[in-house]
């Protein structure tokens, strides 16, 4: 690819729509200037995302170094090193003039051959805090982007120097669209408060039960109900679709799912947190409790400190008058106005926008 007239970059991130959702965004802003090809996992979700979006994809395999157990590390070891050199392999063959991560395993065996090829590497950080591989990558870095600016207090000062507080990348249909026109498509009346409940990519148990109880304790009779449940949890939901209830396993069109809410109970991966915000969804974040480093609580915990947002932990779910507040907060149109005024606030805008602009001012006057 040596011989195309436009640079070429190579997009890397995954294991998570999370990490994957970002680079897409990114990616519809920088396909007029740039080559783009995805490297990822091609176990991942972002293999079957990127190729949807249109965008070439190069399987780099990778695993958490951060496992417990010898055996689990020697794996994890072993299956990095072979990513690795697939990376290498790929870099080399593509010659781009820049990677650019997003977080996740993958990144990190792409970035660090980055690094080892002398390619320029550019990282986001989605999180409020630096990801595993973020940590190690951060020192090889061109620039490092960030998804909630405020935390190039907490960075070290070579970090804080290369980094630049942009926002989180969100694809460009979020937020453009009519509530009276997504309620409509989605078969939602108009008159009545609806619920967009979901578990991130994957899905979560404990969001579903809830869910279910909400509809099985007649609380909800007139709450409408947009759910996904996750691909791994729809057989274990026993609620179906309804007239104003839709249950599926995967949303598609979340731009209209959110459009048409006027509350959000989900997790708060920095992704969906940044979707939220552009939207101007109020939300109930229940953080997850199984993501290194406290990540998912740390994002809610900066959204909620606006006013935006309200956080639960996982264990309140079980608790009755969880349900209750989710009722009557659905009903109080002044408090979720104001919710909705300060989530748009929560992080900045047209981050993609900003970020594309940064790396054709770097990339194009150097470019051959």
């Amino acid at each position: 690819m040596s011989d195309q007239r436009r640079p070429l970059i190579v997009l890397t991130g995954g294991g998570t729509a999370g990490h994957v959702s970002p680079a897409l965004a990114l990616a519809e802003r920088l396909s007029d200037r740039f080559e783009l090809v995805f490297a990822g996992s091609p176990y991942g979700p972002e293999k079957g995302l990127a190729l949807a979006a249109g965008l070439p994809f190069v399987p780099v395999i990778a695993a958490g170094l951060a496992r417990k157990g010898l055996l689990a590390r020697g794996r994890a070891l072993a299956v990095t090193g072979w990513g690795l050199a697939q990376a290498a392999a790929h870099l080399r063959r593509l010659r781009p003039a820049a990677v650019v991560g997003t977080g996740g395993y993958v990144s990190g065996p792409v970035g660090w051959a980055a690094g080892q090829l002398r390619v320029p590497l550019y990282l986001l950080e989605p999180d409020a805090r630096l990801g595993v591989a973020n940590r190690l990558l951060a020192g090889k870095a061109r620039r490092l982007f960030l998804g909630f600016p405020d935390m190039q207090d907490a960075l070290p000062e070579a970090l804080r120097r290369k980094s630049i507080g942009t926002g989180l990348p969100v694809r460009q249909a979020i937020g453009r669209m009519d509530s009276a026109l997504a309620r409509r498509r989605l078969g939602m009346a108009a008159d009545k408060p609806v619920l967009l409940v979901f578990g991130g990519s994957l899905g979560a148990q404990a969001l579903n039960q809830l869910a279910e109880k909400l509809v099985a304790s007649g609380l909800g009779e007139d709450v409408q109900l947009i759910w996904a449940t996750g691909r791994r949890y729809r057989a274990q939901v026993h609620t179906g679709s309804l007239p104003g209830r839709m249950v599926v396993p995967y949303l598609d069109d979340m731009a209209g799912a959110m459009a048409a809410a006027d509350l959000a109970l989900t997790r708060s991966g920095a992704g969906t947190v940044a979707e939220l915000a552009q939207a101007g969804l109020p939300a109930l974040l229940v953080p997850s409790p199984n993501v290194s480093d406290d990540q998912q609580m740390e994002n809610a915990r900066r959204v909620a400190g606006g006013g935006g947002a309200l956080v639960v932990e996982e264990a309140a779910l079980a608790d009755p008058d969880t349900l209750v507040r989710i009722v009557t907060l659905l009903h109080d149109r002044t408090a979720l106005a104001a919710m909705s005024r300060a989530i748009r606030q929560a992080v900045p805008a047209d981050a993609a926008q900003r970020i594309a602009d940064i790396l054709a001012e770097d990339l194009l006057e150097v470019a051959p």
